[in-house]
């Protein structure tokens, strides 16, 4: 049933005749060039996005990309994806969106009730889980630089194309990758314990992919950033490094003689100084090409995955585009994408430290909201509002507003759904009577700002 419900959503969106179709499309104007090193930047997030991007001034949100990207394009299979911040994490309750203003007047939105993904090709997901790891990382290398640990930033790339020029499937590069990446780290914790059996070596790695379009086919190359911290008096050069690399890849692909790029393994170490830059090229920040790690800069026909989001969060979107972020999201379904590994625990304790240090300088009182709504949201509503275009943007932008009104909505269509089942001869499901009722609403209170936000502006002037 859930299938049949989402299946309706992808219909409802390409079914481009409908009069309310043809007005909501104008809302799908987007930015097409990136404005963040980060994959999914602080601009997008929920405390900063906006409304529409009529203005064509910035990148559509996360809660924009997760309805056009995710919830269209992921696999059927990958149901997690294809429904994340939809269903309901307990149908027996309503979600809720909650609203609260502190004593600074500054408002956030947040949703409760909702399940999330945690993947990372989904906008939103990838969002919080890069604010959680990025804190974590931050506070791990400032640790091992306290404790006097030698840092390493370092790009493990590898052939994307076969020995006649076609590209490598992403699943295959993934596998000898991965098979590769775990001989290579063994081999250098093994050095670095020669002299001292106690010797700490940590690895945090994240997977990357860039993309370019050659004779018609895109090309995908998959590599890997890591930071890696280590006391041991082994020293690990960039020579030692990349020789120890070409040996573990070409063992994983069972070819002596496979060449590899002469920067396949490429080192930097990491200051106190720019750690944050680190961490960004650490989550996949960088075009294909990190000018500080001496490759030059990515062609105009080579992007990132943010890229490829952002090319498919248009109306309708190239089919290879599809094709490629799905086998993206297929080959990385339950795999690992990204992982702090044995620098987690550095974090933990740094942060912690730190958190007792302020709280001991300052006397931190816990926040206090002057005013606080909520509004409730069942799970038929949750599809509706995230299969229309800027509805959900709309609702999470204007909640101290019209919260009461959202919860008159669902008592509404409620209703109209109770009708529904009582008259079995309409030709109409739960999920479109919901849809219907809440464009309406949309549509109607999106008119009512507008006029309001008119009327603000000629009392100004």
């Amino acid at each position: 049933m859930e299938d049949i419900k989402l299946n309706t959503i992808n219909r409802f969106e390409e079914r481009q005749s409908s009069p309310l179709n043809e007005a909501l499309n104008r809302l799908l104007s987007i930015h097409e060039e990136p404005q963040s090193r980060a994959l999914f930047s602080i601009r997008d997030t929920p405390d900063n996005c906006s409304q529409s991007n009529e203005n064509n001034d910035k990148p559509p949100s996360v809660y924009r990309l997760r309805s056009r990207v995710s919830h269209r394009f992921a696999p059927s299979s990958i149901k997690g994806l294809k429904s994340c911040g939809i269903q309901l994490q307990n149908r027996d309750y309503s979600g809720v969106l909650i609203g609260e203003k502190n004593l600074k007047g500054t408002k956030r939105v947040r949703a409760e009730g909702f399940k999330n993904c945690s993947s990372p090709f989904c906008p939103f997901c990838e969002w919080k889980m890069r604010e959680e790891k990025s804190e974590l990382l931050s506070y791990a290398l400032k640790r091992a630089n306290r404790l006097g640990y030698k840092t390493k930033f370092i790009t493990l790339t590898a052939p994307s194309t076969n020995s006649k020029g076609s590209p490598l499937s992403i699943d295959f590069q993934y596998e000898h990758l991965k098979k590769a990446f775990a001989t290579w780290r063994g081999s250098i914790q093994t050095q670095a314990k020669r002299k001292n059996k106690e010797a700490f070596t940590g690895f945090s790695y994240s997977y990357d992919a860039t993309f370019k379009k050659k004779n018609g086919v895109y090309h995908t190359n998959l590599h890997l950033h890591l930071i890696m911290a280590t006391d041991s008096e082994e020293e690990f050069s960039q020579d030692n490094l990349h020789a120890r690399w070409v040996k573990a890849y070409r063992g994983a692909r069972g070819n002596k003689r496979l060449h590899l790029w002469k920067k396949a393994c490429w080192v930097e170490e990491v200051k106190s100084d720019n750690i944050a830059d680190y961490i960004y090229k650490y989550l996949g920040a960088s075009e294909e090409t990190l000018g500080s790690t001496g490759k030059q800069h990515s062609s105009p026909n080579s992007f990132t995955i943010r890229d490829l989001i952002e090319k498919l969060a248009v109306w309708s979107p190239e089919p290879a585009l599809i094709a490629l972020y799905k086998t993206l999201t297929i080959t990385f379904y339950k795999m690992t994408w990204s992982s702090l590994g044995s620098l987690k625990p550095l974090g933990v304790v740094e942060k912690e430290k730190m958190e007792m240090e302020s709280s001991q300088v300052f006397n931190e009182e816990k926040e206090e909201f002057v005013e606080v709504v909520r509004a409730s949201i069942s799970e038929e509503s949750s599809k509706a509002i995230h299969s229309i275009d800027g509805c959900y943007e709309f609702l999470i932008d204007n909640l101290f507003e019209i919260a009461d009104l959202i919860d008159i909505q669902n008592d509404e269509t409620a209703y109209l759904i109770r009708q529904h089942h009582r008259n079995p001869t309409q030709m109409c499901d739960d999920f479109t009577i919901a849809q219907q009722s809440w464009l309406k609403f949309y549509q109607e209170q999106s008119q009512i700002k507008i006029l309001r936000d008119t009327a603000d502006i000629e009392t100004l002037s």
